[in-house]
Protein backbone atom coordinates (compact mmCIF):
# COMPACT_ATOMS: atom_id res chain seq x y z
CA UNK A 1 0.00 0.00 0.00
CA UNK A 2 1.46 3.37 -0.98
CA UNK A 3 1.67 6.07 1.61
CA UNK A 4 -0.33 9.17 0.64
CA UNK A 5 1.65 12.34 0.16
CA UNK A 6 1.58 14.72 3.06
CA UNK A 7 -0.68 17.71 2.49
CA UNK A 8 -0.35 20.92 4.44
CA UNK A 9 -3.38 21.17 6.72
CA UNK A 10 -5.88 23.87 5.83
CA UNK A 11 -6.38 26.25 8.78
CA UNK A 12 -9.72 25.48 10.38
CA UNK A 13 -12.21 28.32 10.36
CA UNK A 14 -14.05 29.06 13.55
CA UNK A 15 -17.37 27.21 13.47
CA UNK A 16 -20.66 29.07 13.93
CA UNK A 17 -22.01 29.12 17.47
CA UNK A 18 -23.57 25.85 18.58
CA UNK A 19 -21.59 23.77 16.05
CA UNK A 20 -18.46 21.82 17.13
CA UNK A 21 -15.02 23.05 16.09
CA UNK A 22 -12.82 21.18 13.63
CA UNK A 23 -15.49 19.63 11.40
CA UNK A 24 -15.07 19.41 7.61
CA UNK A 25 -16.61 22.39 5.73
CA UNK A 26 -19.34 20.24 4.18
CA UNK A 27 -20.40 18.95 7.61
CA UNK A 28 -20.44 22.48 9.03
CA UNK A 29 -22.64 23.54 6.11
CA UNK A 30 -25.01 20.60 6.71
CA UNK A 31 -25.28 21.40 10.42
CA UNK A 32 -25.87 25.09 9.70
CA UNK A 33 -28.83 24.20 7.49
CA UNK A 34 -30.14 21.84 10.17
CA UNK A 35 -29.62 24.53 12.81
CA UNK A 36 -31.70 26.94 10.72
CA UNK A 37 -34.49 24.36 10.36
CA UNK A 38 -34.38 23.68 14.10
CA UNK A 39 -34.60 27.39 14.94
CA UNK A 40 -37.59 27.77 12.63
CA UNK A 41 -39.36 24.77 14.17
CA UNK A 42 -38.67 25.86 17.75
CA UNK A 43 -40.13 29.31 17.05
CA UNK A 44 -43.24 27.79 15.50
CA UNK A 45 -43.84 25.25 18.25
CA UNK A 46 -43.44 27.93 20.94
CA UNK A 47 -45.96 30.04 19.03
CA UNK A 48 -48.28 27.02 18.88
CA UNK A 49 -47.93 26.37 22.62
CA UNK A 50 -48.67 30.01 23.41
CA UNK A 51 -51.33 30.80 20.77
CA UNK A 52 -53.57 27.78 20.80
CA UNK A 53 -54.42 28.30 24.45
CA UNK A 54 -56.64 31.19 23.40
CA UNK A 55 -58.71 29.00 21.10
CA UNK A 56 -60.31 25.57 20.98
CA UNK A 57 -58.20 22.94 19.13
CA UNK A 58 -60.43 23.10 16.04
CA UNK A 59 -60.58 26.92 15.83
CA UNK A 60 -59.11 28.27 12.53
CA UNK A 61 -56.37 30.20 14.39
CA UNK A 62 -55.42 27.10 16.36
CA UNK A 63 -55.38 24.98 13.21
CA UNK A 64 -53.26 27.64 11.47
CA UNK A 65 -50.71 27.63 14.32
CA UNK A 66 -50.29 23.86 13.97
CA UNK A 67 -50.28 23.72 10.14
CA UNK A 68 -47.15 22.01 8.79
CA UNK A 69 -45.65 21.76 12.27
CA UNK A 70 -45.48 17.96 12.36
CA UNK A 71 -43.77 17.86 8.97
CA UNK A 72 -41.24 20.41 10.23
CA UNK A 73 -40.65 18.25 13.29
CA UNK A 74 -40.05 15.06 11.31
CA UNK A 75 -37.72 16.82 8.84
CA UNK A 76 -35.26 17.40 11.70
CA UNK A 77 -34.47 13.70 12.15
CA UNK A 78 -32.42 11.33 10.02
CA UNK A 79 -32.68 8.51 12.59
CA UNK A 80 -34.44 7.84 15.88
CA UNK A 81 -33.79 10.75 18.18
CA UNK A 82 -35.60 13.31 20.29
CA UNK A 83 -35.87 17.03 20.89
CA UNK A 84 -35.74 18.36 24.43
CA UNK A 85 -36.41 21.74 26.04
CA UNK A 86 -34.51 22.21 29.31
CA UNK A 87 -35.12 25.15 31.64
CA UNK A 88 -32.34 26.20 34.00
CA UNK A 89 -30.86 29.16 35.82
CA UNK A 90 -27.93 30.60 33.91
CA UNK A 91 -25.96 33.46 35.49
CA UNK A 92 -28.96 34.79 37.42
CA UNK A 93 -31.31 34.55 34.45
CA UNK A 94 -33.52 31.83 33.07
CA UNK A 95 -32.24 30.05 29.98
CA UNK A 96 -33.83 27.39 27.81
CA UNK A 97 -31.53 24.80 26.23
CA UNK A 98 -32.53 22.83 23.15
CA UNK A 99 -31.03 19.33 22.96
CA UNK A 100 -31.12 16.61 20.35
CA UNK A 101 -30.88 16.92 16.54
CA UNK A 102 -27.54 18.82 16.69
CA UNK A 103 -24.26 17.58 18.24
CA UNK A 104 -24.24 20.29 20.90
CA UNK A 105 -26.97 21.84 23.09
CA UNK A 106 -28.35 25.09 21.67
CA UNK A 107 -29.18 28.13 23.80
CA UNK A 108 -32.57 29.46 22.83
CA UNK A 109 -31.38 33.02 23.52
CA UNK A 110 -28.70 32.61 20.84
CA UNK A 111 -30.80 30.72 18.32
CA UNK A 112 -33.43 33.41 17.81
CA UNK A 113 -32.98 36.84 16.31
CA UNK A 114 -32.88 39.48 19.01
CA UNK A 115 -36.37 40.88 18.45
CA UNK A 116 -37.97 37.44 18.34
CA UNK A 117 -35.96 36.29 21.35
CA UNK A 118 -36.97 39.28 23.45
CA UNK A 119 -40.61 38.65 22.59
CA UNK A 120 -40.89 34.88 22.92
CA UNK A 121 -38.19 33.63 25.30
CA UNK A 122 -39.58 35.31 28.47
CA UNK A 123 -43.05 34.02 27.56
CA UNK A 124 -41.75 30.48 27.01
CA UNK A 125 -39.71 30.54 30.23
CA UNK A 126 -42.84 31.67 32.08
CA UNK A 127 -44.81 28.93 30.33
CA UNK A 128 -42.39 26.23 31.55
CA UNK A 129 -42.25 27.73 35.05
CA UNK A 130 -46.03 27.72 35.39
CA UNK A 131 -46.06 24.08 34.40
CA UNK A 132 -43.20 23.47 36.91
CA UNK A 133 -41.19 21.75 34.15
CA UNK A 134 -37.42 21.33 34.12
CA UNK A 135 -37.40 19.30 30.93
CA UNK A 136 -39.85 18.52 28.16
CA UNK A 137 -38.86 15.97 25.52
CA UNK A 138 -40.52 15.01 22.24
CA UNK A 139 -39.50 11.70 20.64
CA UNK A 140 -39.10 11.43 16.89
CA UNK A 141 -41.30 8.33 16.72
CA UNK A 142 -44.46 10.36 17.47
CA UNK A 143 -47.03 10.04 14.70
CA UNK A 144 -49.03 13.00 13.46
CA UNK A 145 -52.11 12.27 15.54
CA UNK A 146 -50.13 11.95 18.76
CA UNK A 147 -48.15 15.10 17.93
CA UNK A 148 -51.33 17.13 17.35
CA UNK A 149 -52.91 15.82 20.56
CA UNK A 150 -49.73 16.76 22.41
CA UNK A 151 -49.79 20.36 21.12
CA UNK A 152 -53.47 20.68 22.04
CA UNK A 153 -52.91 19.34 25.55
CA UNK A 154 -49.83 21.49 26.18
CA UNK A 155 -51.82 24.59 25.27
CA UNK A 156 -55.02 23.62 27.13
CA UNK A 157 -55.85 26.50 29.55
CA UNK A 158 -56.92 23.99 32.22
CA UNK A 159 -53.32 22.72 32.39
CA UNK A 160 -51.64 26.11 32.25
CA UNK A 161 -50.51 25.91 35.88
CA UNK A 162 -49.43 22.50 37.21
CA UNK A 163 -47.52 23.37 40.37
CA UNK A 164 -49.88 21.51 42.69
CA UNK A 165 -49.73 17.71 42.89
CA UNK A 166 -53.39 17.28 41.94
CA UNK A 167 -52.84 19.41 38.82
CA UNK A 168 -49.82 17.34 37.85
CA UNK A 169 -51.84 14.16 38.31
CA UNK A 170 -54.64 15.55 36.11
CA UNK A 171 -52.11 16.47 33.44
CA UNK A 172 -50.53 12.99 33.48
CA UNK A 173 -53.95 11.30 33.35
CA UNK A 174 -54.90 13.45 30.37
CA UNK A 175 -51.72 12.37 28.57
CA UNK A 176 -52.57 8.70 29.07
CA UNK A 177 -56.19 9.18 28.02
CA UNK A 178 -55.05 10.92 24.84
CA UNK A 179 -52.60 8.13 24.00
CA UNK A 180 -49.58 10.43 24.26
CA UNK A 181 -46.62 8.23 25.21
CA UNK A 182 -43.73 9.42 23.04
CA UNK A 183 -42.85 12.35 25.25
CA UNK A 184 -40.94 12.69 28.48
CA UNK A 185 -41.00 15.40 31.14
CA UNK A 186 -39.46 16.10 34.53
CA UNK A 187 -41.07 18.38 37.12
CA UNK A 188 -38.94 20.40 39.54
CA UNK A 189 -39.91 18.21 42.48
CA UNK A 190 -38.72 15.10 40.62
CA UNK A 191 -35.10 16.22 40.32
CA UNK A 192 -32.61 13.74 41.78
CA UNK A 193 -30.65 15.90 44.19
CA UNK A 194 -27.95 13.69 45.85
CA UNK A 195 -26.08 16.74 47.21
CA UNK A 196 -23.13 14.55 48.23
CA UNK A 197 -22.46 13.60 44.59
CA UNK A 198 -20.48 15.78 42.19
CA UNK A 199 -22.10 15.61 38.78
CA UNK A 200 -23.26 17.97 36.03
CA UNK A 201 -26.76 19.43 36.24
CA UNK A 202 -27.63 17.76 32.93
CA UNK A 203 -26.73 14.34 34.34
CA UNK A 204 -29.13 14.96 37.25
CA UNK A 205 -31.92 15.76 34.80
CA UNK A 206 -31.28 12.51 32.91
CA UNK A 207 -31.18 10.44 36.10
CA UNK A 208 -34.38 12.12 37.30
CA UNK A 209 -36.06 11.23 34.03
CA UNK A 210 -34.90 7.63 34.31
CA UNK A 211 -36.09 7.23 37.89
CA UNK A 212 -39.47 8.81 37.17
CA UNK A 213 -40.14 6.67 34.10
CA UNK A 214 -38.88 3.44 35.66
CA UNK A 215 -41.27 3.98 38.57
CA UNK A 216 -44.14 3.84 36.08
CA UNK A 217 -43.27 0.34 34.81
CA UNK A 218 -45.21 -1.56 37.55
CA UNK A 219 -48.40 0.12 36.29
CA UNK A 220 -48.18 -1.86 33.04
CA UNK A 221 -49.98 -4.73 34.75
CA UNK A 222 -51.20 -6.59 31.66
CA UNK A 223 -47.72 -7.08 30.20
CA UNK A 224 -45.43 -10.10 30.53
CA UNK A 225 -42.03 -9.93 32.21
CA UNK A 226 -40.31 -9.96 28.82
CA UNK A 227 -42.49 -7.12 27.54
CA UNK A 228 -41.68 -5.09 30.66
CA UNK A 229 -37.96 -5.65 30.03
CA UNK A 230 -38.36 -4.26 26.51
CA UNK A 231 -40.13 -1.18 27.93
CA UNK A 232 -37.40 -0.69 30.57
CA UNK A 233 -34.69 -0.95 27.92
CA UNK A 234 -36.42 1.55 25.63
CA UNK A 235 -37.02 4.07 28.43
CA UNK A 236 -33.37 3.98 29.49
CA UNK A 237 -32.10 4.19 25.92
CA UNK A 238 -34.39 7.13 25.21
CA UNK A 239 -33.09 8.93 28.29
CA UNK A 240 -29.41 8.63 27.38
CA UNK A 241 -29.78 8.99 23.57
CA UNK A 242 -29.75 12.83 23.46
CA UNK A 243 -26.51 13.08 25.46
CA UNK A 244 -23.59 13.93 23.15
CA UNK A 245 -20.87 14.50 25.77
CA UNK A 246 -18.62 11.63 26.92
CA UNK A 247 -18.29 13.16 30.38
CA UNK A 248 -22.07 13.51 30.73
CA UNK A 249 -22.71 9.94 29.63
CA UNK A 250 -20.07 8.64 32.03
CA UNK A 251 -21.58 10.67 34.88
CA UNK A 252 -25.01 9.16 34.24
CA UNK A 253 -23.63 5.61 34.09
CA UNK A 254 -21.51 6.10 37.22
CA UNK A 255 -24.46 7.48 39.18
CA UNK A 256 -27.09 5.16 37.72
CA UNK A 257 -27.85 3.79 41.20
CA UNK A 258 -29.81 7.02 41.77
CA UNK A 259 -32.30 5.91 39.11
CA UNK A 260 -32.77 2.42 40.55
CA UNK A 261 -36.11 1.31 41.99
CA UNK A 262 -37.10 -1.91 43.81
CA UNK A 263 -38.27 -3.35 40.48
CA UNK A 264 -35.32 -2.00 38.45
CA UNK A 265 -31.99 -3.05 39.88
CA UNK A 266 -28.89 -0.91 39.52
CA UNK A 267 -27.00 -3.69 37.70
CA UNK A 268 -29.78 -4.08 35.15
CA UNK A 269 -29.73 -0.34 34.46
CA UNK A 270 -25.94 -0.46 33.97
CA UNK A 271 -26.31 -3.32 31.48
CA UNK A 272 -28.72 -1.33 29.33
CA UNK A 273 -26.76 1.93 29.44
CA UNK A 274 -23.34 0.44 28.65
CA UNK A 275 -24.81 -1.94 26.09
CA UNK A 276 -26.64 0.85 24.25
CA UNK A 277 -23.75 3.30 23.83
CA UNK A 278 -23.08 3.83 20.10
CA UNK A 279 -19.46 3.33 18.99
CA UNK A 280 -19.24 7.08 18.40
CA UNK A 281 -19.56 7.72 22.14
CA UNK A 282 -18.29 4.42 23.55
CA UNK A 283 -14.57 5.18 23.19
CA UNK A 284 -14.71 8.66 24.77
CA UNK A 285 -17.02 7.51 27.56
CA UNK A 286 -14.77 4.54 28.31
CA UNK A 287 -11.73 6.84 28.45
CA UNK A 288 -13.56 9.02 30.98
CA UNK A 289 -14.40 5.87 32.95
CA UNK A 290 -10.77 4.65 32.86
CA UNK A 291 -9.49 7.97 34.21
CA UNK A 292 -11.98 8.04 37.07
CA UNK A 293 -11.58 4.34 37.81
CA UNK A 294 -7.82 4.75 38.23
CA UNK A 295 -8.40 7.72 40.55
CA UNK A 296 -10.86 5.66 42.57
CA UNK A 297 -8.40 2.77 42.87
CA UNK A 298 -5.72 5.10 44.25
CA UNK A 299 -8.02 5.99 47.17
CA UNK A 300 -8.25 2.30 48.19
CA UNK A 301 -11.51 2.89 50.05
CA UNK A 302 -13.01 -0.49 49.05
CA UNK A 303 -16.47 1.11 49.28
CA UNK A 304 -19.64 0.69 47.22
CA UNK A 305 -18.44 3.26 44.67
CA UNK A 306 -15.31 1.22 43.98
CA UNK A 307 -17.40 -1.95 43.87
CA UNK A 308 -19.68 -0.36 41.27
CA UNK A 309 -16.68 0.85 39.26
CA UNK A 310 -15.21 -2.68 39.27
CA UNK A 311 -18.51 -3.98 37.97
CA UNK A 312 -18.66 -1.33 35.24
CA UNK A 313 -15.10 -2.17 34.24
CA UNK A 314 -16.16 -5.66 33.14
CA UNK A 315 -19.09 -4.27 31.17
CA UNK A 316 -17.00 -1.67 29.33
CA UNK A 317 -14.40 -4.33 28.49
CA UNK A 318 -17.05 -6.58 26.94
CA UNK A 319 -18.25 -3.66 24.78
CA UNK A 320 -14.72 -2.72 23.69
CA UNK A 321 -13.97 -6.30 22.66
CA UNK A 322 -17.05 -6.29 20.45
CA UNK A 323 -16.24 -3.04 18.62
CA UNK A 324 -13.12 -4.28 16.83
CA UNK A 325 -11.68 -0.89 15.82
CA UNK A 326 -8.04 0.19 16.30
CA UNK A 327 -9.23 2.80 18.83
CA UNK A 328 -11.01 0.15 20.86
CA UNK A 329 -7.95 -2.13 20.73
CA UNK A 330 -5.70 0.70 21.93
CA UNK A 331 -8.05 1.44 24.80
CA UNK A 332 -8.20 -2.23 25.77
CA UNK A 333 -4.43 -2.20 25.79
CA UNK A 334 -4.46 0.78 28.18
CA UNK A 335 -6.61 -1.20 30.60
CA UNK A 336 -4.11 -4.07 30.38
CA UNK A 337 -1.06 -1.82 30.83
CA UNK A 338 -2.70 -0.40 33.96
CA UNK A 339 -3.08 -3.97 35.27
CA UNK A 340 -6.87 -3.72 35.36
CA UNK A 341 -7.52 -6.73 33.12
CA UNK A 342 -5.74 -9.99 32.28
CA UNK A 343 -4.66 -11.48 28.96
CA UNK A 344 -7.85 -13.53 28.90
CA UNK A 345 -9.89 -10.29 28.81
CA UNK A 346 -8.26 -9.13 25.57
CA UNK A 347 -9.21 -9.76 21.95
CA UNK A 348 -7.25 -12.56 20.22
CA UNK A 349 -5.26 -10.07 18.12
CA UNK A 350 -4.34 -7.92 21.12
CA UNK A 351 -3.48 -11.00 23.16
CA UNK A 352 -1.13 -12.11 20.37
CA UNK A 353 0.46 -8.66 20.33
CA UNK A 354 1.11 -8.71 24.09
CA UNK A 355 2.45 -12.28 23.98
CA UNK A 356 4.74 -11.29 21.11
CA UNK A 357 6.09 -8.37 23.15
CA UNK A 358 6.73 -10.72 26.06
CA UNK A 359 8.47 -13.23 23.78
CA UNK A 360 10.62 -10.42 22.32
CA UNK A 361 11.53 -9.20 25.81
CA UNK A 362 12.49 -12.75 26.75
CA UNK A 363 14.64 -13.09 23.62
CA UNK A 364 16.48 -9.83 24.34
CA UNK A 365 17.13 -10.96 27.91
CA UNK A 366 18.19 -14.53 27.10
CA UNK A 367 19.54 -14.16 23.54
CA UNK A 368 22.32 -16.74 23.80
CA UNK A 369 19.99 -19.37 25.24
CA UNK A 370 17.68 -18.96 22.22
CA UNK A 371 20.55 -19.57 19.78
CA UNK A 372 21.79 -22.52 21.81
CA UNK A 373 18.34 -24.10 21.66
CA UNK A 374 18.32 -23.63 17.88
CA UNK A 375 21.80 -25.12 17.45
CA UNK A 376 21.10 -28.02 19.80
CA UNK A 377 17.67 -28.96 18.47
CA UNK A 378 17.56 -32.78 18.39
CA UNK A 379 14.41 -33.16 16.32
CA UNK A 380 12.65 -31.36 13.50
CA UNK A 381 9.71 -30.21 15.64
CA UNK A 382 11.99 -28.53 18.17
CA UNK A 383 13.95 -26.74 15.44
CA UNK A 384 10.71 -25.48 13.84
CA UNK A 385 9.41 -24.18 17.20
CA UNK A 386 12.58 -22.16 17.89
CA UNK A 387 12.93 -20.94 14.29
CA UNK A 388 9.25 -19.92 14.23
CA UNK A 389 9.75 -17.88 17.39
CA UNK A 390 12.52 -16.00 15.56
CA UNK A 391 10.17 -15.34 12.62
CA UNK A 392 7.49 -14.03 15.01
CA UNK A 393 9.74 -11.57 16.82
CA UNK A 394 11.47 -10.09 13.76
CA UNK A 395 8.71 -7.47 13.07
CA UNK A 396 8.67 -6.48 16.75
CA UNK A 397 12.47 -6.10 16.75
CA UNK A 398 12.20 -3.83 13.69
CA UNK A 399 9.51 -1.75 15.43
CA UNK A 400 11.97 -1.34 18.31
CA UNK A 401 14.84 -0.48 15.91
CA UNK A 402 16.85 -3.51 17.08
CA UNK A 403 18.55 -4.07 13.72
CA UNK A 404 21.65 -5.82 15.08
CA UNK A 405 19.43 -8.54 16.55
CA UNK A 406 17.45 -8.82 13.28
CA UNK A 407 20.68 -9.34 11.34
CA UNK A 408 21.98 -11.86 13.87
CA UNK A 409 18.83 -14.00 13.56
CA UNK A 410 19.03 -14.04 9.75
CA UNK A 411 22.77 -14.80 9.77
CA UNK A 412 22.23 -17.64 12.25
CA UNK A 413 19.62 -19.25 10.02
CA UNK A 414 21.86 -18.75 6.95
CA UNK A 415 24.67 -20.47 8.81
CA UNK A 416 22.46 -23.52 9.36
CA UNK A 417 21.56 -23.48 5.67
CA UNK A 418 24.97 -22.91 4.08
CA UNK A 419 26.97 -25.20 6.37
CA UNK A 420 24.58 -28.06 5.59
CA UNK A 421 23.86 -28.56 9.27
CA UNK A 422 21.25 -31.10 10.45
CA UNK A 423 18.22 -28.95 9.69
CA UNK A 424 19.64 -27.02 6.72
CA UNK A 425 16.60 -27.60 4.53
CA UNK A 426 14.26 -26.33 7.25
CA UNK A 427 16.51 -23.28 7.79
CA UNK A 428 16.26 -22.51 4.07
CA UNK A 429 12.48 -22.71 4.21
CA UNK A 430 12.40 -20.35 7.21
CA UNK A 431 14.64 -17.85 5.37
CA UNK A 432 12.31 -18.02 2.37
CA UNK A 433 9.34 -17.36 4.69
CA UNK A 434 11.12 -14.30 6.13
CA UNK A 435 11.85 -12.98 2.63
CA UNK A 436 8.19 -13.27 1.64
CA UNK A 437 6.79 -11.97 4.93
CA UNK A 438 6.40 -8.46 6.37
CA UNK A 439 10.08 -7.96 7.25
CA UNK A 440 11.36 -6.62 3.86
CA UNK A 441 8.42 -4.20 3.57
CA UNK A 442 8.96 -2.93 7.13
CA UNK A 443 12.64 -2.42 6.35
CA UNK A 444 11.73 -0.58 3.13
CA UNK A 445 9.42 1.81 5.03
CA UNK A 446 12.05 2.45 7.69
CA UNK A 447 14.77 2.94 5.06
CA UNK A 448 12.73 5.59 3.22
CA UNK A 449 12.23 7.79 6.29
CA UNK A 450 15.14 7.01 8.61
CA UNK A 451 18.36 8.88 9.26
CA UNK A 452 21.65 7.66 7.79
CA UNK A 453 22.63 5.75 10.96
CA UNK A 454 19.48 3.63 10.73
CA UNK A 455 19.96 3.10 6.99
CA UNK A 456 23.49 1.94 7.71
CA UNK A 457 22.10 -0.62 10.16
CA UNK A 458 19.45 -1.83 7.68
CA UNK A 459 21.81 -2.19 4.68
CA UNK A 460 23.45 -5.45 5.85
CA UNK A 461 20.00 -6.93 6.57
CA UNK A 462 18.92 -6.23 2.98
CA UNK A 463 22.15 -7.82 1.81
CA UNK A 464 21.59 -10.86 4.05
CA UNK A 465 18.06 -11.35 2.69
CA UNK A 466 19.57 -11.45 -0.82
CA UNK A 467 16.99 -11.97 -3.60
CA UNK A 468 14.04 -11.27 -1.26
CA UNK A 469 15.30 -7.68 -0.86
CA UNK A 470 15.55 -6.77 -4.53
CA UNK A 471 11.90 -5.71 -5.18
CA UNK A 472 11.95 -3.53 -2.07
CA UNK A 473 15.26 -1.88 -2.92
CA UNK A 474 13.90 -1.11 -6.40
CA UNK A 475 10.78 0.37 -4.73
CA UNK A 476 13.05 2.62 -2.68
CA UNK A 477 14.74 3.86 -5.87
CA UNK A 478 11.33 4.58 -7.43
CA UNK A 479 9.88 6.36 -4.39
CA UNK A 480 12.76 8.38 -2.98
CA UNK A 481 14.24 11.58 -4.38
CA UNK A 482 16.86 11.71 -1.62
CA UNK A 483 20.27 11.10 -3.25
CA UNK A 484 21.73 9.47 -0.12
CA UNK A 485 18.80 7.08 0.26
CA UNK A 486 19.11 6.15 -3.42
CA UNK A 487 22.90 5.74 -3.07
CA UNK A 488 22.49 3.40 -0.08
CA UNK A 489 19.85 1.34 -1.93
CA UNK A 490 22.23 0.97 -4.89
CA UNK A 491 25.00 -0.16 -2.54
CA UNK A 492 22.73 -2.91 -1.18
CA UNK A 493 21.81 -4.03 -4.70
CA UNK A 494 25.51 -4.22 -5.63
CA UNK A 495 26.25 -6.33 -2.53
CA UNK A 496 23.46 -8.72 -3.48
CA UNK A 497 24.83 -8.86 -7.03
CA UNK A 498 21.66 -7.61 -8.67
Amino acid sequence: MTTPKAVSPTPLKKSPEGIPEGLPPEEVERLQKLQSKLTDFVLHIIQAFLRTGYYTPDHPESVKAKAGLYEQFQSLFEREDELAFLAREDQEQKEVLIEGVLPEPQRLSRMMMRGMGELYIPKFVNYLERKDLISLTMKSRMDKGEFTQFIDLMSDPSFLDTHRKEDKDRFISALYRSGISNISFVFNEEMVLAPDREMPWRARVTLSRMKKELKMIPYFQKMSGQELQVIRKRLLEDAIRPLRSHELIYSVVQNSDLAATPENREEAIEDVLVGFLPSLYLIGTTRAFLREHLNLKKLQKMDRFEEKSDRLLKKFIVRLKGVGTPEAENLLEEFFRNQLVTLDDLTPSLRDKILLEKLTDKFLKYTEQFYQQLDQAKDKERFIIIASSFVKILPELIRRDRYAEVLQIIESLKQHFHKKMMWALLAGQVLEEIGKGPVPLMLEEKFLTAKKEVRAAILPIFAALEVGSIPHLLNILRKSQDQWVRKNACEALIQIGA
